[in-house]
C-alpha cells in the first residue's frame, strides 16, 4: 500500500486549466475553492465538488477556465478516452 498523497496543492490565483485546452484530467476538490468562468458559466466550487469531467463524455476542448480562488487541495483523476466497446444488446441500428 502506497503512502503517497494523491492530492495536489494549488495556490490561490493559479489556473487549473484554461478554456480551449485539451482535457486530460477531472478534479475533485478536498479543500479550498475553484472558480469556473467561461461563456454562460460563472460558478464557484468547494470541498466535495468535482469539475473538468466533460472531456470524458465528448472529448472536446475545455469550455471554461478553472482558477483557484482559495488555496486548494485537489485530486487530479486521469480519465479514459477510448472508444466505447461493443456490448451485446447495443447493436441496434441507428435511425
Amino acid at each position: 500500500m502506497s503512502s503517497r498523497d494523491p492530492f495536489v496543492e494549488i495556490g490561490a490565483g493559479k489556473p487549473v486549466f484554461r478554456e480551449g485546452e485539451t482535457g486530460t484530467e477531472m478534479y475533485l476538490i478536498e479543500s479550498g475553492q475553484v472558480q469556473l468562468a467561461g461563456p454562460g458559466t460563472n460558478d464557484v466550487l468547494g470541498p466535495g465538488d468535482f469539475f473538468g469531467e466533460d472531456f470524458l463524455l465528448d472529448g472536446k476542448p475545455r469550455v471554461c477556465t478553472a482558477t483557484v480562488t482559495e488555496s486548494a487541495r485537489q485530486w487530479p483523476g486521469r480519465g479514459y478516452r477510448g472508444k466505447p466497446r461493443n456490448r451485446p444488446g447495443n447493436d441496434a441500428p441507428s435511425a
